[in-house]
């Protein structure tokens, strides 16, 4: 038990009153949470603290005699991620590494940040780095900042609690480097693509974001030399971005 906070909030069970404040490993405040209160014998209640993205908490809080107001600070703890960092052929990249402090992330988002020298990064964009889900093989990302520090670019990455909820053990932080494409990730990218637009009849978020993934990282050419015929989002996406060259390039001709 310690100090209350001005953002705890009150549970009530019988004739006890518990004020709780959760938050994350950085002591951020959850938003969200669901606090459930049971009595397990006379001296003892169990407090349950849980929020999506995060593991459940039991606190058993000690019942003191005459005592009927207690305050808690509660800390939730991320789900264990193994978090390997990759180029788009799925192959690692030994120099590079990630963070898992949640520090400067909001709670509701998971964070990983990553590192990767320069010379091994020749375009240090957002659209150039993803985070996978590895059970179901769709991008992940929902924010990314990019610095850099000395010969390394620091890219500050995160997913949503939701997302990371459902996710696999497993994420793999993949960059677009100067690598040629191997035909058979890209064949798989694709797959995985055709797949979930089958399963969905319409748009949904996993399917714009392959979809947006495999345009910005691979030519047309590249997509087109699989044996996998094209997912009509994605060639849909493709012919938008073609058109909107050529009537760049003519607008810059015209002027």
């Amino acid at each position: 038990m310690l100090a209350g906070s001005c953002w705890a909030f009150p549970y009530q069970i019988g004739d006890y009153n518990v004020d709780v404040t959760v938050r994350n490993s950085a002591m951020n405040l959850i938003p969200g949470i669901k606090v459930k209160l049971y009595r397990y014998d006379s001296s003892t209640v169990i407090v349950e603290a849980a929020a999506t993205g995060y593991r459940t908490r039991v606190y058993h809080l000690p019942i003191r005699e005459n005592q009927f107001h207690y305050k808690l600070d509660l800390t939730l703890e991320d789900p264990p991620r193994k978090v390997y960092v990759v180029d788009h052929n799925n192959q690692p990249i030994a120099a590079a590494y990630v963070r898992l402090e949640q520090f400067g992330f909001p709670a509701d988002h998971f964070g990983i940040t990553a590192f990767i020298p320069t010379k091994m990064w020749p375009q240090a964009l957002a659209s150039k780095v993803e985070v996978f889900d590895t059970s179901w093989g769709v991008p992940r990302k929902k924010s990314c900042e990019i610095t850099q520090i000395e010969e390394f670019y620091c890219v500050k990455l995160s997913m949503t609690r939701k997302a990371l909820k459902w996710s696999g053990p497993e994420l793999l932080v993949t960059f677009k480097t100067s690598a040629p494409a191997r035909v058979g990730v890209v064949e798989q990218r694709l797959a995985r693509l055709q797949n979930i637009s089958s399963a969905a009849g319409q748009v949904n978020n996993d399917e714009e974001s392959l979809a947006l993934y495999l345009a910005g990282n691979f030519s047309a050419e590249t997509l087109s030399e699989t044996n996998i015929a094209m997912p009509p989002c994605l060639a849909k996406l493709l012919h938008t971005r073609k058109r909107f060259a050529e009537l760049h390039r003519e607008n810059s001709q015209n002027f």
